[in-house]
């Protein structure tokens, strides 16, 4: 191989010259064969015409006609919203009011209802103190009764004593009487 070199060293040069080129190719490329197109721009280019002043004057009129549409647009909007606001907050304090009463009516109704539990009991109470009130006056009536039965047959007794004992004593007496006129008599006519 070295024996060709000696022999045309030209050719091997041209040869290595040839392969710096190609392989310079692939690394850099070969895209300058296509021309480069400029880049692509979003930005309009504002060509200048002349203009009718009429239609500038008409056209400032239009946007301005259109802006403080829009402005009162807004406007009416905001008092809408506004008003839409205004009725929220006031349905929402009609809301709290009528809570409000409802709570303050439920206190009621439940203070009503503790007043008529105390009231029964009350009543309970007095009805029971009047019924134990009742069953003691009854329980003493009998108990007077009873013992009014107890004095009237001791009185009873007492008296069928005491008449048995007068009666005994009197039959003693007439006993004594006619014993005595007996020996009276016995004696008289002795």
């Amino acid at each position: 191989m070295f024996a060709i070199i000696k022999r045309n060293p030209m050719a091997a040069v041209i040869a290595v010259l040839m392969h710096v080129a190609i392989l310079l190719f692939m690394i850099v490329g070969v895209d300058w064969l296509v021309p480069p197109k400029p880049p692509r721009s979003d930005v309009q280019v504002v060509q200048a015409r002349v203009v009718d002043p009429e239609r500038v004057a008409a056209e400032m009129a239009r946007l301005k006609r259109a802006e403080e549409q829009r402005k009162q647009t807004l406007r009416q909007e905001e008092e809408r919203l506004q008003a839409l606001k205004r009725k929220q907050a006031e349905a929402q304090q009609r809301l709290q009011r009528l809570e409000q009463e409802r709570k303050a009516e439920e206190q009621k109704r439940r203070q009503r209802e503790a007043a008529r539990e105390a009231e029964e009991k009350r009543l309970k109470a007095a009805e029971e103190q009047r019924r134990k009130a009742e069953q003691q006056r009854v329980a003493e009536e009998k108990r007077r009764k009873v013992a009014a039965a107890k004095r009237k047959k001791a009185e009873e007794q007492r008296a069928a004593e005491q008449k048995r004992r007068k009666a005994e004593a009197a039959k003693k007496r007439a006993a004594a009487e006619k014993k005595k006129k007996a020996a009276a008599e016995r004696k008289r006519k002795a």
